[in-house]
């Protein structure tokens, strides 16, 4: 993908969504609410892995997450006619 004007080239982007929620966040009657979802940027890559947390079993487990594991993201670039 080419680079974006004033958008990072690197950097970890997060995306948190509250597992109790059953709309995963989103809060159709007030749409800027954001209790329910966050989004982190990290433009330092931590690579130490002594600096990283890697035990989360201090956190409840949610049966009803959509989504299990992380995932990368992979561009493409090509185009489509309009």
């Amino acid at each position: 993908m080419p680079l974006l004007d004033n958008f990072p080239s690197q950097g970890i982007l997060q995306f948190y969504i509250d597992g109790n929620n059953l709309s995963h966040g989103l809060d159709i009657y007030a749409p800027t609410n954001q209790d329910g979802f966050k989004i982190l940027y990290f433009e330092q890559i931590v690579e130490n892995f002594n600096n990283l947390i890697i035990d989360f079993d201090f956190l409840k487990e949610h049966q009803e997450t959509p989504i299990r594991g992380e995932f990368n993201l992979i561009f493409t670039d090509y185009y489509l006619p309009i």
